[in-house]
């Protein structure tokens, strides 16, 4: 069986997003969270589902990202490792996400 963890960079994307989502619109903010949730409960079922990503560093070779269900600038940046899909970031499409990867949470 199949499950998925959210790496705590990633979470904190997803509480980051809510937090500036919510100071307009706190029912949005919810909504995101809901359907990042149900977005990342798809990749159990369809882990490939996601576009590969195409990054410079053969480090990230195996990253795809999934745009958020409703929220479709907002992505699902992850990797298929066996039976985990690991959620590694959670970013604006408009962000360098390559670049991005390997910021520490504040």
């Amino acid at each position: 069986m199949r499950e998925y963890i959210i790496l705590p960079r990633a979470l904190q994307d997803l509480l980051d997003t809510a937090d500036y989502i919510h100071d307009e619109n706190p029912e949005a903010a919810h909504r995101f969270l809901t359907a990042a949730r149900e977005t990342c409960e798809r990749l159990l079922e369809f882990p490939y589902l996601g576009k590969q990503c195409f990054f410079q560093s053969e480090q990230y070779a195996d990253f795809r990202y999934l745009p958020v269900q409703d929220f479709r600038n907002w992505r699902i940046i992850y990797k298929v490792n066996q039976d985990v899909v690991e959620i590694v970031r959670v970013m604006h499409a408009a962000r360098d996400v390559e670049n991005r990867l390997t910021d520490e949470p504040a």
